[in-house]
């Protein structure tokens, strides 16, 4: 288990004054900030997992997957390829 502390988590959390649903999306504009915040975490956190932002970028992409399987679901079977 990862334990973030408050020290290591400040300078993210001043990044997003409105943060304190930084685990919650409930709309677009809830997901477009989410997206930003998780690839601000990738740029600092990377790899890293003894980070100890790691856990938060985790749960975050853990969040933002959820609602993407629910608001964009694609069909058992359907790949989409990019050329």
């Amino acid at each position: 288990m990862h334990v973030i502390s408050r020290k290591a988590l400040s300078p993210f959390w001043e990044l997003y004054p409105d943060s304190k649903n930084a685990l919650s999306i409930d709309n677009e504009e809830d997901y477009d900030i989410a997206i930003e915040r998780l690839n601000n975490l990738i740029d600092e956190v990377g790899t890293n997992e003894r980070h100890p932002l790691y856990g938060l970028l985790d749960r975050l992409g853990m969040v933002i997957h959820a609602y993407e399987e629910k608001h964009y679901p694609i069909a058992d079977g359907v790949y989409i390829i990019e050329s």
